[in-house]
């Protein structure tokens, strides 16, 4: 089905009716720019997230809700914000601002549609009253057929063996290059795995890690690794099934009468609750003694993670980066993007004091378990580094621009990810390295394919014909490239000048039109420098430390 879909989109009318959706898109873009109003997308999205939906512990039920019903109205908000507010309600409000009356054509609650009214936009009307119906509709449907599922699923796991009882972990939401790799110089391996299983913060009995992975590359290390379709063992007896049936067809019915009194969180949640049931249902002993979930699904924290918490499991959420924060302007601090602070999770491992205070200030009074672990490892590579001068290296990273249409739908009011500035970056750097006849170790943060600016992917092109440009794999991880580098130089404000300062190496932003605040504290107190003097400022100053140290250490061997 997928696949005849996606040939449909490839037929003449649909690839032309896509582009002429794209210009508008664009239009809608230059409109906000020109009315100043670049930032409206982040702050209604604010306004909704901090709205209540009405939801109580007194009209909702732990049928549906389970162990995280002490805060419903939240819980729903995270939900929506995730399932609602994403790129397709981006465009939306990017087609809006193209007429006169600025209507929005977009599934919302009435509390959420009521808050649009109030910026200026046209939301309440039958169209969008049908939607909603639709969408509530959608996913009560979607209830239903999760505990079919789950109840197919686990009566073809009653003749089989007891779910694995030896202590695990298990790793939500990773991928093949997640997993650890042997290098041939028998090096560390920078993996998430490979950091939990260093990490003094481990249980000491844990040796195995439990993963949903269905591709794993050939060239990875498996030892001590399971597959589990889901966080959670199937249900594994008979009177397991039969309470799961009995809970299915009440909390079905439930949602259902629900829909009709216009109450619709119970049916919106209903497959979520489904799995959450499932944990409820379980042994303590078939559930992971840690459940590790990163910081690229921040926003709703899933209802079984409530269940697991109370049987005795530990609910980790991880940073594998630091850039998560809005950046400072001339006038200060704005509105912060992505809706971090609903979050509600137990424990936040974090990289150091910085985000840690960037936790607090998002969560507040529910911060309490912050632990300051250090750079988390996420995904490692066994692509090899060619053979240099490490002493006459510097690692670069930038972030690489996406195409203007993409960027446009991503409704953020920061500007600063374009081809004007990293190509100025990109410029300015490798004029003043190759000057100085150093070797530039370039990677870009990931392959985002034929999202990339073709003007960022021209001068990249460019520059790699120069042989003291070398452009590595973006899947390289950057502990090693910054390993076989003399500094760094790093992109504001991307994790990479961290690892560098953590790897005792001489790291700094670099800035081409100060359009960067050097006391910004996303910076993590790393040093920003604006512009090609600064930089051969910086560059006079480490070298010459560097050559002072070589040659202090010459003398005393």
């Amino acid at each position: 089905m997928i696949s005849l879909l996606n040939k449909l989109t490839q037929l003449p009318f649909f690839r032309k009716k896509k582009k002429a959706l794209i210009r508008q898109y664009m239009r809608g873009f230059q409109v906000l720019k020109k009315n100043d109003e670049l930032d409206i997308i982040s702050v209604v999205k604010e306004d909704m997230s901090r709205t209540s939906l009405g939801i109580t512990k007194q009209n909702t039920v732990p049928l549906i809700f389970g162990s995280a019903v002490n805060d419903p109205d939240l819980v729903m908000r995270q939900f929506l914000i995730v399932k609602i507010l994403t790129v397709e309600f981006n465009k939306s409000v990017l087609l809006a601002v193209l007429n006169h009356k600025r209507e929005i054509r977009h599934p919302l609650p009435k509390e959420w549609r009521n808050i649009l009214e109030k910026h200026g936009f046209v939301v309440n009307t039958w169209y969008n009253k049908i939607r909603w119906a639709f969408f509530v509709l959608t996913y009560m449907a979607s209830g239903w057929t999760s505990v079919l599922l789950y109840l197919w699923k686990s009566a073809g796991y009653l003749f089989t063996k007891e779910p694995l009882h030896e202590p695990y972990a298990y790793f939500q939401t990773i991928a093949g290059n997640n997993f650890p790799v042997k290098h041939t110089d028998n090096r560390q391996s920078h993996d998430i795995i490979s950091w939990y299983s260093q990490w003094n913060g481990k249980p000491a009995t844990v040796k195995n890690f439990a993963h949903s992975v269905t591709d794993i590359p050939k060239d990875r290390i498996t030892e001590n690794t399971l597959f589990m379709p889901f966080p959670y063992p199937y249900l594994h007896s008979i009177s397991q099934i039969m309470r799961y049936m009995t809970w299915g067809i009440l909390a079905s019915l439930y949602s259902l009468f629900d829909v009709f009194r216009g109450k619709s969180w119970h049916a919106l949640l209903l497959r979520e609750s489904s799995k959450s049931n499932i944990v409820r249902l379980l042994g303590q002993k078939t559930l992971a003694k840690d459940y590790l979930l990163h910081n690229s699904n921040h926003i709703f924290r899933p209802l079984w993670t409530y269940e697991a918490e109370k049987k005795g499991s530990r609910i980790l959420f991880y940073f594998y980066s630091t850039n998560c924060e809005t950046f400072k302007t001339s006038a200060g601090y704005p509105l912060q993007e992505h809706t971090w602070h609903v979050m509600s999770w137990s424990n936040y491992l974090v990289w150091d004091k910085y985000q840690a205070d960037f936790i607090r200030r998002c969560v507040g009074d529910q911060s309490n378990n912050i632990h300051i672990v250090g750079p988390i490892w996420f995904s490692t590579s066994v692509k090899k580094i060619p053979a240099i001068d490490s002493g006459r290296a510097i690692a670069v990273f930038d972030v690489q621009p996406m195409r203007d249409s993409y960027y446009c739908i991503l409704g953020q009011s920061n500007g600063y990810n374009t081809p004007h500035i990293v190509n100025q970056l990109l410029s300015d750097v490798t004029e003043t390295l190759l000057k100085r006849d150093f070797t530039i170790l370039f990677k870009r943060k990931r392959n985002i394919g034929n999202l990339v600016h073709k003007k960022y992917f021209r001068l990249v092109e460019k520059l790699n014909t120069n042989k003291s440009f070398i452009a590595v794999d973006p899947e390289l991880d950057a502990v090693r490239l910054i390993e076989t580098s003399a500094a760094v130089i790093s992109m504001p404000f991307t994790s990479t000048a961290i690892l560098g300062k953590e790897l005792g190496k001489p790291s700094v932003y670099y800035d081409p039109f100060g359009q960067i605040q050097k006391d910004d504290r996303a910076a993590h107190g790393i040093k920003v420098i604006v512009g090609k003097r600064e930089l051969n400022q910086w560059l006079d100053e480490i070298f010459h430390v560097i050559k002072e140290d070589n040659t202090t250490m010459s003398k005393t061997s």
